[in-house]
């Protein structure tokens, strides 16, 4: 007796605990497979479900005996505050056939997903692809980024039709990209040749010289491995001055001011050099001495006087450096105190560059090459300094009108200053001292000819295209190349092909934005929508020419079959995590048969289209649910939508 008990208490909680389980069971098979809507009763969310034999199998197993038929189980469970029956009584999707309920069914969780993440990723690289399509053309249409990328724009043309398929030849692109970059210096002069004419009007002219000559400068004094001595600096620029500044070719021009100027800077600094040889010139101290001397510093003007003689010193055809000298003479006791201190103030600049040399030489010494290149531009600074304070010399006691020597300064430097962010790999910073360079040099030309608008454009494309080019060059993977494309593209070139094609027909994709009017299937009253469109389908796409070879558009008929748009927008914001095993997406509840004219637009991948389409079941996808609307409330939706064209697969191609 007391075994029959206790073996019946041992049956008595199995049964329960088979139940406890078959329910849960039940529950989560109920709502994977069956539920088609929700209803808002009461104060909270009634889950309905469709009239299916799995269902029917189920439930009956939760209901008294009384309840064996169809219609008695839909009545047990009418009042039921949490699961119904839905009114419709149907499962198939749009209220088509059984068989169709069965396929509609079907699960297509991994598939759907797989695609969402296939559009994302398709999606960026379209426009990857439009942008290189983009680069090409914008270098082969502007002369001044031509003669600056002449490596990149060489490849981009040898790949020419296949620029979708950008990817394959990144390796080479970047190589070229490096190229270009450390020849930028040597490519900027070459700018003034496309505008020749205007570069030759008076006023202009001072332009070419002053930038080949900080062009020669920068090449011949800032080197990667070398060290040169202030005084060897203005040797250097002395020795070729006249190259630049050629007085018998140019008579009574602004060249004068810029050949005169060095070459007395040049006179002064070899005055001062020192007979000690660990030094090059001799100590400020000792330059305040003279000048302090009367006698002395008088001497000393005699001595500069007639070494000026024989020279060939003008800052005009008929006024040689002694012409100056003279009114020096001749006004002695008004200017000896202003020729004091412009000589104390020259041998200031003569000292910082001194000591900007002595600091180089300890740091070359201890082998730090970042930090060499960086005090070389201090160095050559501070020695076009010394030649801006040589000018000064002069214009206490005469008016010179310095304005051109000051441009000659100011462009020295910035040439200084890119030629030393390509030697250190500071690509970025050498796009941007560019930009600013070609404000002096090059703007004045298109302000001049009512075309600042075109110049805006070229200086907007030199910094976006420069700088993706300067940091795909410093890329140390592929992993940054793409995160960089990604972020100057923002977001692979079939769409391409639509455009450049007689006609074409396609299995196609778009991602992007929809708005529209939308009535449920039980409503008379259109509503407001907006969201994240993706549908598939196919298209009829026809490339429509332009004149004068602009890029061309095209025209398409589309026939979409799913929209996998809410799976899309997850997945935008979403990429990496994983939908949670217990949801599931089923075929019916993405099906969305439409129709729409589509319009591909030039040059890149987007197209904007108006149509209808029968709006897809599911509305909402999370990590662990995803929102459907019962089927019998499919509505039909009347669109306009912009979006990524993303042709999958060409079943028939004409090409042009």
């Amino acid at each position: 007796m007391k075994r029959s008990y206790t073996l019946s208490i041992v049956l008595f909680l199995f049964v329960c605990r088979g139940f406890s389980q078959n329910a849960v069971h039940d529950a989560l098979v109920l709502k994977r497979n069956s539920l088609v809507g929700t209803k808002f009763l009461a104060g909270t969310h009634v889950y309905e479900l469709p009239d299916d034999p799995e269902v029917y199998n189920i439930l009956r197993n939760y209901a008294p005996e009384s309840a064996s038929t169809k219609d008695s189980l839909r009545n047990y469970f009418k009042t039921n505050p949490f699961i119904r029956f839905s009114a419709s009584g149907s499962h198939a999707a749009l209220g088509h056939a059984p068989i169709f309920s069965q396929i509609s069914a079907v699960d297509v969780t991994t598939i759907a997903d797989g695609l969402a993440k296939f559009l994302v990723n398709r999606t960026k690289e379209e426009l990857s692809a439009a942008f290189f399509v983009q680069l090409k053309e914008d270098l082969n249409d502007y002369e001044e980024l031509k003669i600056l990328f002449p490596e990149t724009l060489d490849i981009l043309n040898l790949i020419d039709e296949k620029i979708y398929q950008f990817s394959a030849y990144l390796t080479e692109l970047r190589d070229a990209f490096i190229i270009d970059l450390n020849n930028l210096p040597y490519h900027i002069p070459d700018i003034l040749e496309l505008h020749e004419n205007y570069f030759s009007q008076e006023g202009k002219e001072w332009i070419k010289p002053v930038l080949k000559s900080a062009s020669f400068v920068t090449d011949a004094l800032i080197k990667e491995d070398s060290v040169f001595r202030p005084g060897n600096f203005l040797d250097s620029l002395n020795k070729n001055v006249d190259h630049f500044f050629d007085l018998n070719a140019n008579p009574g021009r602004w060249d004068y001011l810029i050949n005169g100027s060095i070459k007395t800077t040049h006179l002064v600094s070899a005055s001062l050099r020192s007979g000690d040889t660990s030094r090059y010139w001799i100590s400020l101290d000792s330059l305040k001495l003279l000048v302090k001397d009367s006698v002395a510093l008088k001497i000393y003007l005699g001595l500069i006087y007639a070494e000026a003689g024989t020279e060939n010193i003008l800052f005009a055809p008929s006024k040689p450096l002694q012409a100056y000298l003279d009114t020096l003479a001749a006004n002695y006791g008004k200017y000896v105190r202003p020729i004091q201190d412009s000589l104390v103030a020259f041998g200031r600049k003569l000292k910082e560059a001194d000591l900007n040399y002595r600091l180089i030489k300890d740091i070359k010494y201890h082998k730090t090459k970042d930090s060499l290149l960086r005090y070389s531009y201090a160095l050559y600074s501070s020695c076009l300094d010394v030649i801006e304070s040589g000018v000064g010399l002069l214009t206490p006691f005469v008016t010179i009108n310095n304005a051109r020597v000051q441009d000659y300064i100011v462009v020295s430097k910035d040439m200084g200053k890119i030629y030393i962010e390509v030697r250190q790999k500071k690509y970025a910073l050498a796009i941007l001292s560019l930009a600013d360079l070609l404000d002096i040099l090059v703007q004045p030309y298109y302000t001049d000819s009512s075309r600042t608008r075109p110049y805006v454009r070229l200086i907007r494309k030199l910094n976006t295209y420069g700088t993706f080019i300067a940091n795909v060059a410093k890329a140390d993977n592929s992993d940054e190349v793409a995160d960089i494309i990604d972020k100057t593209v923002l977001p692979t070139g079939s769409s391409y092909v639509k455009k450049h094609s007689v006609f074409n027909i396609s299995l196609s994709a778009y991602t992007g934005l929809y708005y529209g009017q939308q009535r449920q299937a039980t409503d008379q009253k259109f509503v407001s929508v907006a969201g994240v469109y993706a549908p598939l389908g196919i298209a009829a796409s026809w490339g429509i020419v332009r004149p004068n070879r602009k890029p061309p558009w095209s025209l398409s008929l589309f026939a979409s079959i799913i929209d996998i748009g809410s799976i899309v927008s997850y997945r935008f914001t979403n990429y990496n995590d994983t939908i949670a095993n217990d949801v599931h997406v089923r075929l019916g509840q993405i099906v969305s048969p439409g129709g729409h004219l589509v319009i591909g637009l030039p040059r890149w991948p987007l197209s904007v289209g108006a149509g209808f389409n029968w709006a897809p079941l599911i509305t909402k996808v999370e990590k662990n649910e995803i929102s459907i609307q019962p089927n019998n409330k499919t509505p039909l939706r009347y669109e306009i939508f912009a979006a990524v064209d993303i042709p999958l697969l060409h079943f028939y191609n004409k090409p042009r």
